[in-house]
């Protein structure tokens, strides 16, 4: 009798020698634990293997800064095989009126001829509205990584109201992600350096 607490495998086989081997017909298991008895046949305990997890992709996060002291949520950077994402996520009542992206090498950031850095100039520029009073918390840009080298700066901008329980505008922003300050420029804002990152196993726990 076979006593075992998940499933097993009992390999049988009918085997036959080749011509000249000396070996004629002969019956055949896999090795293994004995049925018992007078059966000489044998089979195997088996555990069913879990799927092995998925690769993970690493994420980084900026805080964004509105007019240089106010942080008013993170950017959040990730990417995948195909894509970077780019996710402006705002807390604490303030929500983005627009949002203007740079991604790239620090040499193409659209400056004037003082150097300071044209958001409205960034290749990517969204307008947010409000829509039945809902709030505009969150907000995110796909680029392919075919467009980017493996490494480039991250420049987010974006123009920022803290509205209070009532839904009632506040105050304003002018709000960069955090990072490094741009060069040779006296104007106040921010850029980040990132990397494509690779799949990585999932940390153990």
């Amino acid at each position: 009798m076979v006593i075992s607490s998940g499933p097993v495998v009992a390999a049988h086989a009918e085997v036959h020698g080749t011509a000249g081997s000396g070996f004629g017909a002969e019956t055949a298991w896999a090795n293994g634990t004995g049925f018992g008895g007078n059966s000489w046949a044998m089979y195997t305990d088996y555990c069913i293997q879990d799927c092995a997890p998925e690769c993970e992709f690493p994420t980084e996060t900026f805080d964004i800064i509105g007019g240089q002291t106010v942080n008013e949520g993170y950017l959040e950077v990730t990417n995948n095989s195909d894509s970077l994402y780019v996710t402006y996520n705002f807390t604490g009542g303030w929500e983005a009126d627009v949002t203007h992206l740079y991604v790239g090498d620090l040499a193409g950031l659209p400056t004037n001829n003082a150097n300071t850095p044209i958001p409205g100039q960034f290749p990517l520029k969204t307008e947010h509205f409000r829509v039945g009073g809902a709030s505009i918390t969150t907000y995110t840009y796909a680029i392919p990584l075919s467009e980017l080298p493996s490494c480039y700066i991250i420049a987010a901008h974006a123009s920022t109201t803290l509205y209070n329980e009532d839904g009632e505008e506040e105050y304003s922003n002018t709000s960069w992600s955090y990072g490094t300050e741009f060069p040779n420029t006296n104007r106040w804002g921010w850029y980040s350096n990132y990397c494509t990152g690779g799949c990585e196993p999932p940390a153990s726990t």
